[in-house]
């Protein structure tokens, strides 16, 4: 009779889907069981705790024997509430899942795979996170290490660090041999893949460990001492010269990359642009600045090779920006242009480098090279152009006549980009640009997100 009312509780919410109305996490609790958490029996139990303190909310995941011990307490002793699970078909799903949680919430997100199979079935998701700098905690099952603790089927679960499947795309691993050595990674992999420039991090939880009751002294570290750091902060000298060079600028172009998935950006970003007079454009398929403001020149290709001043926040290949994957091998990386530009690459590119892949292409030209955390160096950037423009009256007077410019470039722009897109407008498959624009016009008056954007035939402007 509970199980029943149960679902019939579970039916009623998934016909109303009303905010007030869903409570998921309440509804997925195991049946039959208390509602409190019990004691920690386990080092498993002490784990899903330590997820807890971490203020996890869900984990993705594909079960696997391999941590058995943790699942079976994320039931039992976490009764599937902070943390909750969420079912997964396929490993590169569970950790795509949390790279998509992260990316939407701002926050780590976590999955958990099968050892060795399952985490070289889910690498192709690491790799993506990796290389979209995307805070995620995977989270494995391993061993038991002690070959004295194993089943016939563990032989089948163990390796020589593991990690190794994934070790050249992730900013840190760890493999801990003790509960209390589990408990402080779990802890220290929080904060190393949500310290900017954030990114994936792997940890081993040795199924033998998970299993075996908790043992004097094992104690959960303050969460406070795991906090993320500070967002890195601009070299003032080279601010300075940033400032000097956009203010003095002919023509400045200022290009957005991926920090533009946090809201936080647009405003700081809108007043740089207006405030220097400079063109702007989105990098690649990210969107970080109003599509109608009068100083975006999305989609103009000439642009790149006009501007003397070119600033690049969070761009991950810059070379690509610059327009400067020529056909010509010897300029890859140069961009369009006699080199008599100057180059700001504002970012903190350089510090996340890896040497075992190319994945932020060429090197670039750049003249001044400000590696901080891109939404903060926005901020000091802004206040020191204010300073210097309060210094310079003739500055304003160049900065409102190019606006115009600008305005008048933008409007050109848009409507030759709106009467590229009536081409094929009545065709059968629908196009791509009739289904943005009237998608677009459908959800225009509500709060909307778009979740994805192709780069190469997404039409701009429309």
């Amino acid at each position: 009779m509970g199980t029943l009312k149960l679902l019939q509780k579970r039916q009623e919410a998934e016909l109303d889907d009303t905010p007030s109305t869903i409570k998921t996490s309440r509804l997925e609790m195991p049946v039959n069981l208390p509602d409190n958490r019990g004691k920690a029996d386990y080092n498993s139990d002490v784990f899903v705790e330590v997820l807890d303190k971490l203020g996890v909310e869900l984990v993705f995941l594909l079960p696997g024997s391999s941590y058995r011990g943790l699942h079976d307490s994320l039931v039992n002793h976490g009764r599937n509430h902070h943390p909750q699970m969420i079912l997964a078909t396929h490993e590169q799903i569970a950790v795509s899942m949390a790279h998509g949680y992260a990316k939407a919430s701002g926050r780590a997100g976590v999955c958990i795979l099968h050892d060795l199979v399952g985490l070289m079935n889910g690498s192709m998701g690491v790799y993506n996170a990796w290389g979209d700098h995307a805070p995620v905690v995977v989270l494995g099952g391993s061993g038991p290490l002690d070959p004295a603790e194993r089943r016939w089927i563990d032989w089948l679960h163990c390796a020589n660090t593991q990690s190794d499947i994934v070790k050249n795309y992730t900013k840190w691993v760890a493999e801990p041999s003790t509960a209390q050595a589990t408990v402080d990674a779990m802890a220290r992999a929080f904060k190393i893949a949500t310290t900017p420039p954030t990114g994936p991090v792997y940890v081993t939880i040795d199924c033998g460990i998970q299993e075996q009751k908790i043992g004097d002294g094992l104690a959960i570290p303050n969460m406070e001492h795991h906090a993320a750091a500070a967002p890195v902060a601009a070299n003032p000298d080279m601010l300075d010269q940033a400032a000097d060079a956009l203010v003095n600028a002919d023509l400045p172009l200022i290009g957005g990359g991926r920090f533009g998935i946090n809201p936080a950006v647009t405003e700081p970003l809108r007043e740089l642009v207006e405030l220097t007079g400079a063109a702007y454009r989105d990098d690649l398929a990210i969107v970080c600045f109003p599509t109608g403001h009068d100083q975006n020149l999305s989609g103009d290709r000439a642009i790149i090779k006009e501007a003397d001043v070119v600033l690049a926040i969070d761009c991950r290949d810059v070379a690509s920006l610059l327009d400067g994957y020529t056909g010509d091998k010897a300029e890859v990386g140069k961009g369009r242009g006699d080199g008599s530009r100057t180059v700001i690459d504002l970012s903190m590119n350089d510090i996340a480098q890896s040497s075992w892949s190319y994945y932020d292409g060429a090197q670039p030209p750049v003249s001044l090279q400000i590696s901080c955390e891109p939404l903060f160096g926005l901020t000091q950037l802004v206040d020191v152009v204010k300073r210097k423009l309060a210094q310079d009256g003739s500055a304003n007077k160049r900065i409102a006549t190019r606006k115009t410019e600008l305005a008048e470039r933008h409007g050109l722009l848009r409507a030759k980009q709106m009467d590229a897109s009536k081409t094929g407008w009545d065709e059968t498959p629908i196009r791509p640009a009739r289904m943005v624009h009237e998608d677009y016009q459908s959800v225009k008056d509500r709060d909307w997100m778009l979740t994805v954007r192709n780069q190469s035939s997404f039409p701009e402007g429309i």
